[in-house]
This record gives structure tokens, C-alpha cells and sequence, in this order.
């Protein structure tokens, strides 16, 4: 099949999946895109001839969190067939984004010029330098934090540092509960807030996940692929496109896919990178990290909502052809917008994507085991004592359950 043949039919196919979704869901995965084919236009224009809720479109971009490529699209396609009022918020809503953003890269080139005097090698990734690589323009995606990857042994320097500027851990915990959670977590949160109240959120990463969700990258694997490079003159380390891809991957499932924005991410880096890629790599470092459903999954879900056909190993490709995983995801990801609502149903999505099965049964007893901030702010133990944390922690889920405290 030659390429010609091949995006028509890909074209052709998107065009009877987006039948599936409303009217304002159409236009919505339509303008929800950097770029736009004279295809993807006349599509648009129709739409926006017909008679559509703009109330619910409206909730539907600010929920998804794909306002500004939408308010873009909609401004460059017909802006004069969209109700004033609408137009107008969408506006505002990316205006005070894009201010926002601008704000955060500034506050990420300063962060990362500290840690390159102190010798501290740092992967920014989101945030401000996701922004620009896939779309070319950070006001153009929506971010509330910066998002930095270190080295497990970089944490207590890079916590002192952040301190040291005025920054506070979200989680106040005691050294020997500090201890426990840097072996059971993969992040910790820092706020600082400006003299014009300004709040500057920074997660610091040693992993992409914590060790409960059982599957992950390995940190070691990342950083011997990354390379340094260059933002806005400031140096710091960027993934190889193959560990970003599976990093985009991961965060859209540790959300369970819920917002269209992680789909977005995922589909402007294909469309960026995916012809250069290296798919059997991908393939053999997703089967032996035990996220090759996560990646199936991720690509499924970019064929049905935005069209094309990116390249992908023969293994992919088989696994992409069953639809009970894609299931499980459509009950909460777009045109809805939800987590699930109990507990086991969280933990029940994730185990679908674990595999083997004793990898299953290791993701429950870690889940049940591991204590959390919250455990250490309402059982306050003596530092000679924490690790009974480990112990109580079951015991404490059986007993707020059972006084109503927690829900299943």
C-alpha cells in the first residue's frame, strides 16, 4: 500500500469514527490540532454552519484543558460563525494561560540555570519545554506546574536547593517518614508563592512513576539515552524521542486517559517525531517494562479521535486489534471527563493494564501496604517507630472503611 492510498483510507476511517460523537465533539477533535488539512477545514465549517450547544462546547474545551489550541483554530477558521460570547471567554481563558506560561518559563529557565552551577543534571519535561517542542508556542498548551526528572541521588541537594529559594514541600514530613516515601514514591511537591501572589508549582521526579504502579520506565534506561541540549540558551537534558514517547504514554495512563489534552500531547509528538522513531525499540523496552497495553492503548486511542496512521512495530499493531482495553478507558476518557469514582475502581483500571498476573498481585499488596502524606498526618509516630507505618496502614483502610471515613 503506498502512502497516498494508505492516508486516504486513514482519513476515510476517521471520518466514520468522529460519526460516533456529537456535533460540538467533533469540532471540538477537529480544532483540537496544530495543523489542519483542507480536509480537516471544509469538516469544520460545516459544523460550525449547523445548529451546535455552544454551552456545552464551551465546558467541554475548558474541562478537557484544549482551550488554546481550539480558541487558535477557531480564530484562523470562520471566527464570524462563532456566538461572540464564547468567543470571547475562550479568549480570556487563553490569554490568562498563555500569561501564566510565560510566567512559568521564566521561572523554569531560572530554576535550571541553578541547578547547571550547581553540577545537577535535570530533564524539564511538560510544562514550558513540551509546549514548545509540540506546538511550537508555549501559550499554546495548558500547564499548571514544572515538571523536573533527576537522579534518585540529586533528590537532598535539589531539595536543599528549592528551599534555599523560598520554596516549601506541599507534604510536611519528618526524616524518617521523608525516608519511607522516597523509596515508595516517585515525586515530591514544592509551592512558592510571589510577592503579587503568584503560586509557582515544581514536582521533582526521580521516576515517571512510583513503584506501586508496578510498570514504568527505568530511570537508568532514560538517562542513558538522554542528551544535552539547549532552551532558550539554558542547558539541560532532554529524553530520546523513544523515552519521551513512552513517558507521554505513561502520564496519559496514570490518568487513565481521562483528558483529551494527554491524548493531544501524544498525537502532535507522532505526528512530529513518529516517522523517525524507532518502533522495534519501542516495542522490545515496552514488553520488558510491562507497558506494551499502555502504548497500545495510547495509539488506539490517537487513531479514533484524530485520524492518521503512525508507523508501529508488528506487535503493536496485533495487540491494537482487541478493543477490551480500549473499552475500559472509553468509560471515563473524552467526550467524558471523569475519574473513576470509588477507589476500586481506580485500582480495577490499573490492574487491567498490568501484566503478569503476579505483577497484579504485587501492585495490591504495595497499594495496600504503602503508607501516604495522609497516613503520616493522622497517625503522628515517633521516628523510632516508623516503620510501623507499613503494619498500620492496612489495618487504618479496614477501619475508616468500615466508619464510613474512606469509600471503596
Amino acid at each position: 500500500m503506498n502512502h497516498q492510498t494508505r492516508t486516504m483510507n486513514a482519513s476515510d476511517s476517521h471520518s466514520h469514527t468522529l460519526d460516533e460523537f456529537s456535533p460540538e465533539d467533533q469540532l471540538i477533535l477537529l480544532a483540537a490540532r496544530k495543523d489542519l488539512s483542507p480536509d480537516v477545514e471544509r469538516r469544520m465549517v460545516q459544523l460550525l454552519q449547523s445548529d451546535l450547544d455552544w454551552e456545552r462546547f464551551l465546558n467541554q474545551v475548558l474541562a478537557h484543558r484544549v482551550y488554546p489550541l481550539v480558541y487558535r483554530t477557531l480564530r484562523r477558521c470562520s471566527s464570524d460563525l462563532i456566538p461572540s460570547p464564547i468567543l470571547s471567554r475562550l479568549k480570556s481563558e487563553t490569554y490568562q494561560n498563555g500569561a501564566r506560561n510565560l510566567l512559568y518559563k521564566q521561572e523554569l529557565l531560572r530554576l535550571v540555570e541553578r541547578f547547571y552551577r550547581d553540577g545537577i543534571p535535570a530533564i524539564p519535561y511538560k510544562g514550558p519545554v513540551l509546549a514548545e517542542t509540540l506546538y511550537g508556542d508555549v501559550t499554546l498548551r495548558v500547564s499548571c506546574d514544572l515538571d523536573f526528572l533527576i537522579r534518585g541521588e540529586d533528590v537532598p541537594k535539589v531539595k536543599g536547593l528549592l528551599l534555599a529559594l523560598d520554596y516549601w514541600p506541599q507534604f510536611a514530613m519528618n526524616p524518617a517518614e521523608e525516608r519511607i516515601y522516597l523509596r515508595s514514591n516517585c515525586e515530591l511537591n514544592f509551592i512558592r508563592r510571589s510577592e503579587d501572589g503568584m503560586a509557582f508549582q515544581v514536582e521533582l521526579h526521580w521516576n515517571i512513576l512510583p513503584p506501586t504502579m508496578i510498570a514504568g520506565l527505568d530511570p537508568e534506561l532514560i538517562w542513558r539515552d538522554a542528551s544535552p541540549t539547549a532552551f532558550d540558551g539554558v542547558s539541560i537534558y532532554r529524553m530520546s524521542p523513544e523515552m519521551q514517547f513512552l513517558a507521554l504514554c505513561l502520564h496519559a495512563w496514570k490518568h487513565l486517559w481521562a483528558s483529551l489534552q494527554w491524548i493531544c500531547d501524544v498525537n502532535e509528538f507522532l505526528r512530529q517525531y513518529g516517522q523517525r522513531l524507532d518502533w522495534s525499540l519501542i516495542d522490545a523496552r515496552a514488553r520488558a517494562l510491562g507497558i506494551i497495553d499502555v502504548v497500545g492503548v495510547s495509539l488506539r486511542l490517537v487513531e479514533r479521535l484524530f485520524g492518521g496512521e503512525p508507523l508501529r512495530s508488528p506487535t503493536i499493531s496485533a495487540l491494537m486489534e482487541h478493543d477490551a482495553l480500549l473499552e475500559i478507558v472509553r468509560r471515563w476518557g473524552f467526550p467524558r471527563h471523569r475519574m473513576p469514582s470509588s477507589n476500586v475502581e481506580i485500582h480495577r483500571a490499573y490492574l487491567a493494564f498490568i501484566r503478569p498476573w503476579r505483577n497484579r498481585w504485587r501492585y495490591v499488596v504495595w497499594t495496600l501496604m504503602t503508607p501516604s502524606p495522609t497516613d503520616f498526618q493522622e497517625l503522628r509516630l515517633p521516628t523510632w517507630l516508623a516503620p510501623f507505618y507499613w503494619l498500620l496502614r492496612p489495618l487504618r483502610i479496614v477501619w475508616k472503611v468500615m466508619r464510613g471515613r474512606q469509600r471503596m
